[in-house]
């Protein structure tokens, strides 16, 4: 590696560091820190770095910077809800509000992944090795869950014969589809019944 290199990694990381501290000793709120993300899978049953399920709006205000605050459509339950977009680490995520507490998560981008480097842009063919996993389609969508990832959904969207809204997929309807489909969206909401 050049020197060139190093010393361009050394600023970028000594930079990214410096954004991840504590900024309220500068005199800037606590709102403007970034949600931490845990360098070991930030994606999680019940959140996403340090944004988790059940958090109170204020809560969020205090721990992590808010760059959108609006109401859209959330296709899963076809209704507008209260939809705010977080910074975690390096990257957004969309927080649903539909009270004054995050009941899901949308992970949107591949800049996160879970603690066995799940993330949105793998292809099927990575988790048809999952053991237990299962489909659910909409009319666009289908949600795969997997007994190791409760609380989470892989959603693939354009996915082959997804005519029907909330229809179990078979293993044969789901052995149909190419493998090179991929993940478009991690969706968080939290393991019910479970304690983690």
């Amino acid at each position: 590696m050049s020197l060139l290199r190093r010393l361009l990694l050394l600023c970028v990381t000594a930079l990214f560091f410096q954004g991840c501290g504590d900024r309220a000793a500068s005199g800037s709120a606590a709102s403007s820190r970034a949600c931490l993300v845990s360098p070991i899978g930030a994606i999680s049953d019940s959140g996403v770095g340090a944004l988790r399920i059940g958090m109170s709006t204020a809560e969020i205000r205090q721990r992590c910077l808010i760059i959108r605050d609006t109401v859209m459509v959330n296709e899963e339950y076809a209704e507008n809800q209260r939809a705010l977009s977080v910074v975690v680490g390096a990257d957004t995520v969309r927080a649903w509000i539909p009270s004054d507490s995050i009941t899901g998560i949308d992970v949107l981008s591949d800049r996160l992944s879970t603690g066995d480097s799940l993330r949105v842009g793998v292809r099927l063919a990575q988790l048809r090795g999952i053991q237990g996993l299962t489909a659910t389609s909409g009319e666009a969508s289908a949600w795969l869950i997997a007994p190791r990832h409760c609380g989470l959904a892989f959603v693939i969207s354009s996915a082959p014969g997804m005519v029907e809204a909330d229809a179990a997929v078979t293993q044969r309807e789901m052995r149909s589809w190419p493998d090179t489909l991929r993940v478009t969206m991690i969706q968080v909401a939290g393991c019910r019944g479970s304690d983690s």
